[in-house]
This record gives C-alpha cells, structure tokens and sequence, in this order.
C-alpha cells in the first residue's frame, strides 16, 4: 500500500500505523467504489478479502488449574514435583496412566519417595482411585469437555470428586 512502511523492527503493526492503513484502505475503497458508481452499470459487486495471520497454537504441554483448590493442597517438594510430572505425562481426560517406578526414575527420586508422596496424594484426593488412577479435575484437568471425546469426557466425570475441603469447579 504506497510507500507506506508497516511494520516495526519486531515485525508487529503499530497502533498509528494501523490508523493509517486503515484510512488508505477506505480512501482506495471509496475511489474504487466512486469509479464503479460514475460508469453506467446495472449491477455493482464488491469483494473484500482478508487475510488474517494463522492462529497462534500451544506448543508445549498444558493444563488448566484452579488455583482456590490447588492453594489449599500444602504439598510437600516431592508431593508437588510428583503432582507437576503426573500433569505433563497424563491423557487428556486426566487419565494417569503411570508407574510409580517410571516416575521415580524420570524425576531421579527414591521410589519409596514416590509412593510415599503417591499414597499422600490419595489421601488428599487429587490421585482418584477408581479402579484406574485419574487426577481431580477439580484441582486442574487437562483438554477441555468440548473437545474431548466420549470415552475423555467419561474419565473426566470419574475424575470429578468434590467434599467440604475441595470445592467442585467443573460442571460436567
């Protein structure tokens, strides 16, 4: 558009610049739209297209968190590096399908420490055991119910425990 220069140094669009590409823009239209209406035409059609940048996407792993539950946890440093690497490695749906032995080599702990650290994870709900192990959704969850198929939006439901002390932030 002219010898108008657009970007800054970082690549981004500045907010004067985006004024000023907006008021060419409207300027070219409306000439365009002028020359269109000063022929003698019978019909008029006008096509804007707009390109926009691709979405940004995560690339790492994620999880969503609910701080008022996770706050209250009072975990111990193994407690808390086991509760981190469970959250990296489970399936969306918080299924963990995990060895205490595979955690306890990846994260160079004891594995007395590991189970010490799982049982007191049990005890303070955030493990579920439901004849599988799932992590409390209602201290952090990993996908969203909308995206998640059938079998994932099940595990999340299993994973759903709430009492006085834990309070439930999923509806599902």
């Amino acid at each position: 558009m002219g010898d108008l220069e657009i970007e800054n140094d970082d690549g981004s669009i500045g907010a004067l610049q985006k004024e000023l590409l907006k008021k060419e823009l409207n300027d070219k239209t409306l000439e365009a739209v002028n020359d269109l209406l000063s022929e003698e035409q019978a019909d008029i059609s006008v096509n804007v297209n707009v390109k926009k940048n691709k979405p940004k996407v995560i690339l790492g792993q994620f999880f969503i968190g609910f701080a008022e539950n996770l706050l209250q946890l009072d975990l111990k440093p193994t407690e808390f590096k086991v509760v981190i690497y469970i959250l990296k490695m489970m399936d969306y749906g918080n299924l963990v399908s995990l060895k205490q032995s595979t955690i306890a080599k990846d994260l160079k702990l004891d594995k007395s420490a590991v189970n010490r650290a799982w049982k007191v994870l049990i005890a303070k709900k955030v493990l579920i055991d439901n004849g599988h192990i799932y992590f409390n959704s209602n201290f952090c969850t990993k996908g969203l119910s909308s995206s998640l198929d059938k079998e994932k939006i099940e595990n999340l439901k299993r994973s759903n425990v709430s009492d006085e002390n834990i309070k439930k932030m999923l509806n599902l």
